[in-house]
């Protein structure tokens, strides 16, 4: 089961549940992506720790390391871009997100 076709080729069509949780991933990533400070486009434990303190959380370097532990697929210790799925994914899990609307 999936979506109806038409909602893959017309996203103005969505419900605004999934419209907003697409949106929130989008959100998510794109602010993910503004910590990459030296530019290798991956994410450390120390860059993610800084992400984490600006969204709330009260342990933001072990916040970092459990999302490594979480996200890491390849064991590299850094978040990739093909990883950045599960690195939003984990950080949504906790409880953190952005108050945005479709």
């Amino acid at each position: 089961m999936g979506l109806p076709k038409a909602w893959m080729v017309y996203p103005r069509v969505l419900p605004k549940s999934i419209t907003a949780a697409v949106m929130q991933k989008k959100t998510m990533k794109d602010y993910f992506r503004k910590f990459d400070c030296n530019g290798d486009g991956k994410l450390n434990q120390r860059e993610l720790a800084m992400a984490f303190r600006q969204l709330g959380a009260m342990a933001p370097g072990l916040r970092a390391l459990l999302a490594i532990l979480k996200a890491d697929e390849n064991g590299d210790g850094y978040i990739s871009e093909d990883e950045l799925d599960k690195l939003v994914d984990y950080a949504i899990e906790r409880g953190y997100y952005f108050n945005i609307s479709p």
